[in-house]
Parts: structure tokens; C-alpha cells; sequence
């Protein structure tokens, strides 16, 4: 069993077997993924998303293509296909995902810009991919990006191709001599297109240390 605690105090206690890790937060919510060959395949939880007071379990099934990168994720809620998520790369980077809601139609499509500098240690808010998976550390979701995230850009349109929401997320990053990040600062710019009514817009500003330990 390991230990992980972010910078906000919060901890969770993992379990490995040969098939699968099993983590459960502070809360006492257990989260697994399945594995085969190293990579996840399957992940979820039991009565973790709630809303109008019921509790739903809800699984994420994943796809590789023939280079080990992942390409599409199955959302699914109480066994019923929510969301599919598929996932396109360029230059050993993801630079698009575009999310189909299976219900009301809703599409949302996500765009990545990097720099040019190889990512050394990804932290899982500037990894593309934790927007898409049920994030574990360990690499376990296939390839990862090869440069720095840099940027997001996601729209989401409703069933007749409105606009319903965007949101642009920047990341900023401190190094130390190693090229390891010190630190990772993350900003969200929402807005949000109502029916009726005025365009509304929120903010979002976050900064990050991280701490490197050598046994």
C-alpha cells in the first residue's frame, strides 16, 4: 500500500494487485482502474457522482491504437454509455479530444497547444489526458504528451450546434536545474451562453509547488 497526499491535505491510500489498483481518498470513496499488460482498460466507482440526492456508479472504458496511444474513453453511468470521448495526436502529442454526450446531443471539442520543451515530470493538472481519465500516477493510460502543455481550448455546442459553453485553460511553470517544475500555475477563463440572457464569465486562478524526494 502507498500514500498520496496533494497540497490541499487530501490523501489517498492505494492497493496494487497483479489486474488492478485500488485507491480510497480520505472520504472513504474507493476508486479502481483494471489493468491488462500495464495499461488501464476499465476504471470507476460506486456512488461517487450524486445528484437530485441519488448516487450513480459510473465506469470509464479505455482504447489504444497500434503506437500504445490512447484513443477513445466510454463514459458510462449505472451501465448506460453517457459520453465517448475520442482523442487525436500529433507529433507524439494529444491536440484534440471531442466529446459526444449519447443523450442530449451536447459535443464538446478540446484543442492542445505545447511548447517545444520535453515534459520531464507531468503533473497530473498539466496532463491532457487527466481531463479524460480517472487519473492514477504511474502512467498508466498509454503514451503520454511529449512536450509541455502549454494551453486548452474547449467548446461545447448543443444539439443544434449552439454554443453552450467555452473555457481556455493557460498553464505556467518555474524550473529547477534538473528541468523538473517547481511549480505549476493554472488559470481557467469560462463563459457561459444562456438561452436568454447576458453572456456570463468566470475565473479561475490556481498555483501549485511541487516537492521532489530521492530514496
Amino acid at each position: 500500500m502507498s500514500k498520496a497526499t496533494t497540497t490541499d491535505g487530501q490523501t489517498s491510500n492505494y492497493v496494487y494487485t497483479a489486474n488492478k489498483i485500488t485507491a480510497t481518498d480520505g472520504d472513504g470513496n474507493v476508486s479502481e482502474i483494471v489493468l491488462e499488460n500495464g495499461r488501464a482498460i476499465s476504471s470507476g466507482s460506486d456512488g461517487v457522482i450524486s445528484g437530485g440526492g441519488v448516487s450513480y456508479s459510473y465506469t470509464r472504458k479505455y482504447s489504444y491504437n497500434a503506437d500504445g496511444y490512447l484513443i477513445q474513453v466510454k463514459n458510462y453511468l449505472n451501465g448506460e454509455l453517457n459520453t465517448t470521448d475520442n482523442l487525436t495526436y500529433a507529433n507524439g502529442n494529444l491536440v484534440k479530444a471531442v466529446s459526444v454526450d449519447a443523450h442530449l446531443g451536447y459535443t464538446e471539442t478540446t484543442t492542445y497547444v505545447y511548447s517545444t520543451e520535453n515534459a520531464v515530470n507531468t503533473y497530473e493538472i498539466a496532463d491532457p489526458l487527466s481531463y479524460h481519465v480517472d487519473y492514477f500516477p504511474g502512467g498508466y493510460f498509454g503514451k503520454q504528451s511529449k512536450n509541455v502543455l502549454l494551453k486548452g481550448t474547449a467548446k461545447t455546442v448543443d444539439g443544434n450546434g449552439d454554443p453552450f459553453t467555452d473555457a481556455v485553460y493557460t498553464f505556467g511553470y518555474q524550473y529547477d536545474g534538473k528541468g523538473n517544475a517547481t511549480s505549476v500555475s493554472f488559470s481557467v477563463l469560462s463563459t457561459f451562453y444562456p438561452g436568454s440572457g447576458l453572456v456570463q464569465t468566470d475565473t479561475y486562478n490556481v498555483k501549485y509547488s511541487l516537492n521532489y524526494t530521492c530514496k
